[in-house]
């Protein structure tokens, strides 16, 4: 546990220097039988080509006892990440030019992008939550080999925590 450290500084003063040019946010969002999770990651653009990502803030959660089926777990990460991105937006001062919210879930990114079909109840509550926090445009795929949520949605030890892309994300 000693040896693994996360940067407190998401601007240190190497990269304000060179002139931040554009600067993202990216959410990540997984689930699974044993847990789900999101997390999310400042990526800075300077003037001179270097790009810097940060996690900025992760939160995970135990999957509920009453089963639910993977794509309703995904869903409700994706839940997570979109209020992440509700509470960020009121609390980070920094002026954000672009929002990019990842799954792995196809599923997922059906419900969210389809706007024909009605859903269950369990199903459109949780879409109209993502929509109030995020935009359609905004939800992309990740391959479940990058996505560094899947770190949060089922676990880890300390050894593979320091190995995945939690600290800064995937390249």
């Amino acid at each position: 546990m000693q040896t693994f450290r996360i940067d407190c500084c998401l601007r240190p003063k190497s990269i304000l220097d060179k002139g931040i040019r554009r600067t993202e946010l990216h959410y990540f969002c997984d689930g699974s039988q044993s847990g789900y999770g999101a997390c999310c990651y400042l990526r800075s653009f300077t003037d001179s080509g270097v790009v810097r990502g940060s996690l900025l803030m992760g939160k995970a959660r135990v999957t509920p006892v009453k089963v639910l089926t993977i794509p309703r777990v995904e869903l409700q990460a994706a839940v997570l990440a979109s209020e992440t991105h509700a509470f960020l937006k009121c609390n980070i001062d920094i002026e954000i030019d672009q929002v990019y919210f990842w799954t792995d879930s196809t599923i997922v990114l059906g419900y969210i992008k389809n706007d024909i079909t009605r859903y269950k109840v369990f199903v459109a509550n949780r879409v109209q939550q993502i929509r109030n926090h995020s935009s359609c445009n905004d939800w992309h795929h990740v391959s479940t080999a990058e996505n560094p949520a899947d770190v949060a949605s089922r676990g880890c030890t300390l050894r593979e925590l320091i190995s995945s892309s939690w600290v800064h994300g995937p390249k």
